[in-house]
């Protein structure tokens, strides 16, 4: 019987916990996402509310090296559509292009909620086992 505790321990060590890392990284970047995405909601909320097209804000180039930019029409934004892409849109498009992700990327978090559930159930199968054994 120890043979097959010394399986399960192996396969949950050697296959289980890199999924897991695997999923949670995942997560992390789409959680990520979602952030960025709320973040460029409120900007524009903000924008729409104060009326004015113009823009004073400081840009990121690379390595936290910020530059002072001006915009003088900001009645359009550039939103990563996925893949590398962004499309030109205006304050009401993107706003409801924003709610449609985050919609999407908060339904693919569920779905790493259940496989992470799935995963936890699977580690305790094991241990479920071995206790069952040694009442035996």
């Amino acid at each position: 019987m120890s043979d097959k505790v010394l399986q399960y321990e192996n396969f949950i060590n050697d296959v289980l916990r890199k999924d897991l890392q695997r999923v949670l990284e995942q997560r992390d970047g789409v959680y990520e996402k979602i952030a960025q995405y709320l973040q460029l909601k409120n900007t524009i909320q903000i924008l729409q509310e104060s009326g004015d097209n113009e823009l004073k804000t400081e840009v990121d180039l690379g390595c936290h090296f910020y530059v002072q930019a001006h915009v003088e029409d900001s009645s359009t934004v550039c939103v990563a559509v996925g893949y590398g892409f962004f499309v030109e849109m205006s304050h009401a498009e993107a706003l409801r292009f924003i709610e449609k992700k985050t919609k999407q990327l908060n339904v693919v978090c569920g779905s790493c909620r259940v496989w992470l559930m799935a995963q936890k159930m699977a580690e305790l199968r094991p241990v479920c086992l071995f206790k069952s054994c040694l009442s035996l």
